[in-house]
């Protein structure tokens, strides 16, 4: 199950969304389809129901929103923003 890091909150914008980690300092910009990946991780609790929801949302095939999610997951955790 994905969730926020301690610490972090997610703040949404016009554009997408902005991670802040109020500990470190730490924040990550993302995008509209961004913002709903990381809300439909949490929310889903998998990345096979996150998929399925990005996929209703935006219209994509299930391999781009797999490939989307698999990336933004990676890039997020390594920042230290996200955990599953």
């Amino acid at each position: 199950m994905a969730k926020l890091t301690a610490h972090v909150d997610l703040a949404k914008t016009d554009n997408g969304a902005i991670l802040l980690n109020s500990r470190t300092g730490a924040y990550w910009e993302v995008n509209d389809t961004g913002r709903h990946i990381i809300e439909a991780l949490i929310e889903s609790g998998s990345r096979e129901a996150a998929a399925q929801a990005i996929v209703e949302k935006f219209d994509v095939s299930l391999e781009q929103a797999e490939a989307d999610i698999k990336k933004i997951v990676e890039e997020l955790s390594e920042a230290g923003l996200l955990t599953e």
